[in-house]
């Protein structure tokens, strides 16, 4: 239900749909099973959406509907069987980098991952991005200073969209 939500109302993230769905679940795989719940559900319904009603809900929606092609039996069977491959190989290559997990430094892979969002934003959007891109870190940094959760945060975002689409 959660996953419906978050393909239904814009401003309505996968961490709004988590904390709905994992509300008073205290384990980290309830949780994280709630999150792949919620996102897979986004996921098929955005699709769904597009099928039925050909509006776009997610940039992959978008990217679909830009191709132009004609929405037939063959085509979602296509799709079937590329979600069950891609199912496949995602368990097996997790499985594989299970056992490179727990060697990770993390500390330097977030700043190497920083660096890299850095140089990126800056090479795809200049000086601009990079305020916009100080200011999202300052907000998302503010929550952990102040000890309340993240996904606060989206407070910010859901009533000026809902707002706008109101």
């Amino acid at each position: 239900m959660s996953g419906f939500a978050v393909s239904l109302f814009p401003g309505v993230s996968s961490g709004v749909a988590t904390v709905m769905a994992a509300n008073g679940m205290r384990e980290r795989e309830a949780y994280i099973a709630a999150l792949s719940s919620a996102n897979t559900a986004n996921g098929l319904l955005c699709f769904a959406v597009l099928f039925a009603v050909g509006k776009v809900r997610s940039g992959a929606a978008n990217a679909l509907a830009s191709l132009k092609i004609p929405f037939s039996p063959e085509f979602i069977a296509v799709c079937v069987a590329a979600a069950l491959a891609s199912t496949l190989l995602t368990l097996c290559c997790s499985l594989a980098a299970a056992r490179f997990v727990e060697a990770v430094n993390f500390t330097k892979f977030s700043l190497v991952v920083f660096l890299f969002l850095t140089f990126l934003i800056y090479i795809l959007t200049g000086g601009f991005g990079l305020v916009i891109f100080s200011i999202a870190t300052c907000v998302g940094l503010s929550a952990l200073l102040l000890g309340v959760r993240r996904i606060n945060c989206m407070g910010c975002l859901i009533i000026p969209v809902l707002l706008r689409y109101a």
